[in-house]
């Protein structure tokens, strides 16, 4: 009897052992099997990676060629083929952008990339009036609203900020931003927890949207944009305060409503309270004239200088105080007056010097005996580049003509020049003409 249990429970035993060894083989094999899916996976991602960044490479070079053919009909002179170029040019820009946008290419590498450079191409673009109604019809204000997010890059964000603002042109893009949402979505980049260039990108659109368009005025003020707009001009950024001044200077523009909301929320603002000097001058915003300074953030047009100048200029408010009242405040207007009047001397004398060295740099760079030296292009690309920047602002127009910087910048448009080169001589004389 105890033979046969014993002989019982080995082969239990065994059968278990036989068991055990069957599950750990389908084990193994299956161990194998996922080894093997891991791997084919990998190779997939791989594959899917490197057509990825062959697709981004191939997209963006697409996209230099449109860019290039803008540039040349701008530079023929030829508005209906620059129009032309220019919708083809914003309907691949708004494509790019949309599949950027397209959930399933979020985590794609580049794609935040890809964004940016069509965003930045649809700023470019905005710069030129013949280009906003084909931006329309490409579709290009509903995807720069959606750019409209603190959650996006800064260069996105920024460049459809500006890129809105200088569509506000147009009177059928200001109807279609404003049924869109456009004011709303700019009001909310103006708040404390959106970064600094967001917040003066967004207030220099809205500035022209305000100066531009009598509904956009009380749509800010229902919006609430008056104090945060007040509390920007607390702000330690020369930048942000430059652009938030501006922008209520727009609001105010025939706006006696909106006036009244202003120096109310000057009064109340807790931020001014604590420094006297920036409260004063935060107070003087209702009799003063805005700055101009701003427009040439937005468009390196002359064209859209002079509106910005233009449609910007405030109405002195009508003052309800005693006289003792007024005379304080014509006495620090004249004071800021003169203070304008010397910062805009030593402004025209600063830029008189920096024409005077791009323009010797050029032409040294010019020099026969320097076409061959090593960053001799570099060094006219970049002087090309400063009176670009120069030419933006009028008060140095007379010390470039002076320079001689007309002759030089001719002589950059020169088919043999670098593209930096000849864009930024372009676009200096076209300042220029202004």
């Amino acid at each position: 009897m105890t033979a046969e249990c014993a002989s019982w429970s080995t082969s239990q035993h065994l059968s278990s052992l036989g068991g055990l060894a069957s599950k750990l083989g389908r084990l193994e094999m299956q161990a194998g099997l996922l080894d093997n899916w891991h791997e084919e996976k990998d190779k997939d991602g791989l594959l899917k990676a490197y057509r990825s960044g062959h697709a981004l490479s191939e997209q963006v070079s697409e996209l230099k060629d449109y860019i290039t053919a803008v540039a040349d009909a701008e530079l023929d002179g030829d508005a209906a083929l620059l129009a032309v170029t220019a919708g083809h040019t914003a309907s691949y820009a708004v494509e790019l952008i949309r599949q950027a946008m397209d959930a399933s290419c979020l985590s794609c590498k580049g794609s935040q990339v890809l964004a940016d450079l069509s965003a930045a191409t649809l700023c470019m673009l905005s710069q030129r009036a013949p280009a906003h109604e084909p931006m329309v019809n490409a579709g290009a204000i509903p995807v720069l609203l959606h750019l409209l997010d603190p959650q996006q890059s800064i260069i996105a964000v920024d460049n459809a900020a500006k890129a809105l603002g200088n569509l506000s042109a147009d009177a059928a893009c200001r109807s279609l931003m404003r049924s869109s949402g456009a004011v709303g979505a700019l009001v909310r980049l103006l708040k404390p927890d959106c970064l600094e260039s967001m917040q003066v990108s967004a207030a220099a659109s809205l500035a022209l949207l305000a100066a531009r368009d009598s509904v956009v005025q009380d749509s800010l003020r229902y919006l609430g944009a008056i104090p945060l707009l007040v509390d920007l001009l607390a702000s330690p950024s020369a930048s942000v305060t430059e652009a938030a001044r501006c922008c209520l200077s727009a609001l105010k523009r025939n706006n006696t409503r909106n006036a009244a909301d202003i120096l109310a929320s000057l009064r109340s603002s807790p931020d001014l309270a604590k420094d006297y000097w920036r409260l004063k001058g935060a107070i003087t915003l209702l009799d003063e004239t805005p700055s101009h300074s701003l427009a040439g953030s937005l468009t390196s047009s002359p064209l859209a200088n002079n509106s910005m100048s233009s449609s910007l200029t405030a109405s002195p408010a009508k003052s309800t105080r005693s006289r003792s009242a007024a005379r304080v405040k014509a006495t620090v207007r004249d004071l800021l007056l003169e203070q304008a009047c010397t910062q805009a001397r030593r402004e025209a004398a600063e830029a008189a010097a920096q024409v005077a060295s791009a323009v010797e740099l050029i032409r040294q760079a010019m020099d026969a005996s320097c076409l061959s030296c090593k960053g001799s292009q570099v060094l006219a690309d970049l002087s090309a580049a400063t009176l670009c920047m120069l030419s933006q602002r009028a008060p140095a127009h007379e010390p470039m003509v002076n320079a001689g910087a007309i002759p030089v910048l001719l002589h950059l448009l020169d088919p043999q020049q670098s593209i930096i080169a000849v864009d930024n001589a372009a676009k200096a004389l076209g300042n220029l003409s202004a």
